[in-house]
């Protein structure tokens, strides 16, 4: 098919046809009557009247006088990412990369789509942007707060437990804002100031015993206030409770009184319980 839009002279050489939004895509018993062609040469095909009850501005005032085939001047994978969004589709398993995301959002935006019915909890488009977080946190984070994505953005903080934050730059400062900044240093923070309190306990002591009295068990005491001074030293707020465990027992390697194994075993248990309560998103 040979493209008439300047912008698509030369796109009839390469052009292909979208596989999953083909001319054969059925919704509710119905073929496409849209076709939309990318810049670089693929072909979307649509419904009209899922445009129309997506957008709030017919689609970007594209839809007010249609045109066959409609030319817009999103790429192939951006397209890709709006249709799979507005027909509640997954584009699961192969993510595109997260600057295809949000050049989405922002198209998103500019048609009319509502990002924020669109990317609610347990839609595809928030499970997209949820994907980047293991991978690249602080940019998926900073992609959903500028949008004010607030699900999102709790979620994706739980990657955030041990960013450096003065690494940030300051692009990525500005798009997420004051509040959503100031969220995230508040939760590494009080997480920190949360461990210092939990592991400044010591175990407690056990009833003396013919080999182990008071004077005895200061030497768990001890073994304690050094692995706890050690941890307050290096904390991150992301340490493990494998972690703690380990700091705990090996700095106590040289109590041999098995009662005071045993109280040192269950405050650590307790720590570790403590722990694992504390809030670990914003």
């Amino acid at each position: 098919m040979a493209a008439s839009n300047p912008q698509y002279q030369n796109s009839s050489v390469h052009d292909s046809i979208s596989s999953i939004f083909n001319p054969g895509f059925v919704v509710d018993g119905l073929l496409p009557d849209l076709e939309i062609v990318s810049p670089d040469g693929v072909h979307f095909y649509v419904h009209t009247r899922q445009l129309l009850a997506s957008s709030s501005n017919i689609f970007g005032g594209q839809l007010a006088r249609p045109r066959h085939p409609l030319y817009l001047p999103e790429s192939s994978a951006i397209l890709s990412i709006i249709f799979h969004a507005m027909y509640g589709m997954s584009i699961l398993p192969n993510p595109p990369p997260l600057q295809d995301t949000e050049a989405a959002l922002d198209a998103l935006i500019k048609y009319g789509l509502s990002i924020a019915q669109l990317a609610a909890p347990a839609r595809p488009l928030y499970e997209l942007v949820r994907s980047y977080a293991p991978y690249y946190p602080i940019e998926a984070y900073a992609l959903a707060t500028h949008y004010r994505l607030e699900d999102l953005a709790v979620t994706i903080s739980a990657h955030l437990l041990a960013y450096d934050v003065t690494r940030l730059s300051d692009e990525l400062t500005v798009k997420m804002g004051p509040v959503y900044f100031a969220r995230l240093v508040n939760l590494q923070r009080s997480r920190i100031t949360a461990l210092r309190n939990i592991v400044l306990r010591p175990p407690v002591m056990h009833p003396a015993t013919p080999t182990c009295n008071a004077d005895n068990q200061r030497e768990l005491s001890r073994a304690w206030a050094f692995a706890n001074a050690e941890i307050v030293w290096n904390v991150l707020p992301n340490i493990s409770t494998y972690a703690l465990e380990s700091a705990f027992l090996q700095s106590a390697t040289s109590v041999s009184c098995p009662d005071c194994q045993v109280m040192l075993r269950t405050r650590i248990q307790q720590v570790k319980a403590e722990w694992s309560s504390v809030k670990t998103t914003i």
